[in-house]
């Protein structure tokens, strides 16, 4: 009766020996170490204008597990593989004018909302940039060597079903600034229709500066659309 006993027990540790294995791969999966965006220093001068906040150092976002989503370069990242992509792609870019979406986009649409779904249009040669957005928009501007630059969104949802735009103060979205030297900063605007922002310092590096917009939590057909500006 006891072998049959001792039999018992060492079977079924045997069987949860792949549940351990599964649970630690889950975990080794799920750390962000080395990938987490640093906001400790954003370079900020000042105080935020507007609705724009400052993300601290406690934020979901910076909690080091990618399971609720963790700040990558100024994307919002799920996975060690997501957060090689972004950081892969911003390597091959950096410096790199993209003018994938000009600002001369064709306006030809039924739709109440500008630009259309699924476009970030600039920054134009006046800093001026425009997106209705899923989760993410970026793109490139001149070259500078400005010692400080603002920059300020203002954003709303819009539902593309009901072709209808409107606010919603809890739902946020990260606007970054990044320059010849990867990522000067971010914050955290909200989706109220209130223009704000940041003024960041880049130390006067000259180089292509980048606005990236990224927003979570959206429902199928909601897109966050909104306006910014840069100073050069």
């Amino acid at each position: 009766m006891v072998k049959k006993i001792i039999s018992i027990l060492t079977a079924a540790i045997i069987i949860s020996l792949p549940s351990i294995t599964t649970m630690a791969a889950t975990v080794e999966a799920d750390d962000a170490t080395g990938y987490t965006q640093k906001v400790v220093s954003q370079n900020i001068i000042g105080n935020p204008s507007g609705s724009a906040a400052l993300i601290s150092d406690d934020d979901p976002l910076l909690d080091g597990h990618f399971y609720n989503g963790e700040l990558v370069n100024g994307s919002i990242c799920y996975s060690k593989n997501e957060a090689e992509q972004v950081l892969a792609y911003d390597r091959a870019h950096l410096n790199t004018i993209d003018s994938s979406d000009a600002a001369n986009e064709d306006t030809a649409s039924a739709s109440n909302v500008y630009p259309v779904t699924g476009k970030f249009v600039g920054i134009d040669n006046d800093g001026n940039f425009f997106f209705t957005i899923h989760s993410s928009g970026s793109n490139s501007g001149r070259y500078s060597a400005a010692s400080e630059m603002p920059v300020q969104t203002k954003a709303q949802l819009y539902n593309e079903s009901s072709d209808n735009t409107y606010t919603n103060d809890n739902q946020s979205y990260i606007v970054t600034l990044t320059g010849p030297n990867g990522v000067v900063g971010s914050y955290r605007g909200y989706a109220d229709n209130v223009r704000g922002g940041l003024t960041f310092s880049t130390s006067g590096a000259v180089g292509v500066y980048n606005v990236k917009v990224t927003v979570s939590g959206l429902s199928k057909n909601v897109y966050l659309n909104g306006s910014g500006s840069i100073d050069f």
